[in-house]
């Protein structure tokens, strides 16, 4: 358009310098009608552009209708899918829940006729009978108990002439009195609480007990114990139940304290060890844990009571130069194998040395057999037969170049040479969980 009014201009200059030249102008309709064409189309655009801001909210509403039906119309078949899985999940939940509600109404019916069979079937009598033959067992000579007469479930102490026994002494009280309480957590006071889960608490139940009486009443609570371990952990344990599923034991008696806790350190995970002290009218509770000797950045349990025998393990464990851990370990091997064992100190060298003296020899390829330990072995089981409490030569051993380790690994051999690895593991607190 530029051009062309460029043309017609220098023509119309053209002509006014010459003004009898004819010049032809070009034509500017078209192009001003096309032009005038773009503009009122623009100027339309701009007017519908008005009348959407004006009509905001309208449109906006419009919008987000239009993009909903499109995005509906492209995933129809999608929803539709999803409707027809959405109504058959539906429907199988219903289902589900309507069995469940069934469910419930049976399992309460079944639970109503049970109770109705435990009042036939409970009885006072398999633990009379139990707690009788557990009487006879702990020397309690005497006494029995039998069903008293007219009473559901009750039972009476008598004498052997029948008559109902008075005056007991502290120690038959406590005694029947844990019986029953070891068969009441067994069971329970009613029919209905048979099957349910407890909490067990036990304080000092060997008080006024004579020896029989300790034992037998340590060799129950250890099943108690046994059955609440079974809540924890499974492995290897022949009582079945895990009816109890806490257990506190109280007590100040240290005799029936080792009894039950012997082989109970090593269970950190669910055994723990408190000791109550009492100052100034008041008590504190300390928890039994120090850092574990295995893995340093573990902790472990460690049993508050222990006998001499215990405390030389204890000792072992943590000495770390030559002339004390080979004290503690004459002062071991002394009393285990010859004063509970019964060995004396020539067959017990022959029964290490020489029945098992390829345990001690270590075959070196191409070389010499190393009898480095067994010579070690050697000096340890002579060295019980040396005064402990004496004094030799007057000379001083320095112990800079022993090897604290070697020591250690011939004193296992040993104990395994006389197959008693068992203990061995037991007292290093390695026995098997």
């Amino acid at each position: 358009m530029e051009k062309i009014i460029e043309i017609n201009i220098q023509r119309i200059a053209d002509k006014l310098k010459e003004p009898s030249t004819v010049v032809t102008l070009e034509n500017t309709q078209t192009l001003r009608d096309e032009i005038n064409g773009l503009i009122d189309g623009f100027n339309q655009q701009i007017q519908a552009n008005n009348a959407i801001v004006g009509a905001k909210r309208q449109k906006q509403a419009e919008c987000n209708t239009k993009v909903w039906q499109l995005i509906a119309f492209t995933l129809q078949n999608d929803v539709t899918a999803y409707k027809a899985k959405r109504k058959s999940v539906d429907d199988e939940i219903t289902g589900l829940m309507k069995l469940i509600t069934d469910g419930g109404k049976v399992s309460r019916g079944l639970e109503l006729e049970i109770a109705e069979l435990n009042k036939k079937i409970v009885s006072t009598l398999p633990t009379i009978t139990s707690i009788n033959t557990l009487l006879g067992d702990s020397g309690f000579q005497g006494l029995l108990l039998r069903e008293k007469r007219g009473y559901q479930n009750v039972y009476e102490v008598v004498r052997q002439a029948g008559q109902v026994a008075e005056k007991l002494s502290e120690g038959e009280r406590n005694f029947i009195a844990f019986l029953y309480f070891y068969h009441l957590v067994r069971g329970g006071h009613s029919d209905t609480e048979v099957s349910k889960d407890k909490i067990v608490v036990i304080d000092d139940p060997v008080s006024s007990l004579d020896s029989g009486g300790l034992f037998i009443v340590s060799a129950l609570v250890r099943e108690m114990i046994e059955v609440c371990r079974n809540n924890a952990d499974y492995l290897d344990n022949q009582v079945e139940g895990d009816y109890i599923k806490q257990l506190f034991i109280l007590t100040h008696n240290v005799y029936f304290h080792r009894e039950i806790t012997y082989n109970q350190a090593a269970r950190y995970r669910y055994v723990s060890f408190y000791t109550v002290n009492k100052a100034g009218n008041n008590s504190s509770i300390r928890l039994c844990t120090r850092q574990s000797q295995k893995v340093p950045t573990e902790r472990e349990n460690f049993n508050p009571v222990q006998n001499s025998y215990a405390a030389l393990w204890s000792e072992y464990r943590e000495v770390d130069t030559a002339i004390p851990v080979l004290n503690v370990i004459r002062r071991i091997l002394e009393y285990y194998f010859m004063q509970l064992c019964g060995y004396d100190g020539v067959n017990l060298r022959k029964r290490v040395l020489e029945e098992h003296r390829g345990k001690f020899i270590e075959l070196v390829e191409g070389g010499q057999p190393d009898y480095t330990k067994y010579h070690l072995a050697s000096a340890m089981l002579s060295y019980l037969s040396a005064n402990s409490v004496g004094f030799s030569d007057g000379l001083n051993y320095v112990d800079g170049c022993a090897d604290i380790n070697l020591y250690r690994a011939v004193f296992k051999l040993i104990f395994e040479a006389l197959q008693q690895e068992q203990h061995y593991n037991m007292m290093m607190g390695e026995e098997a969980e």
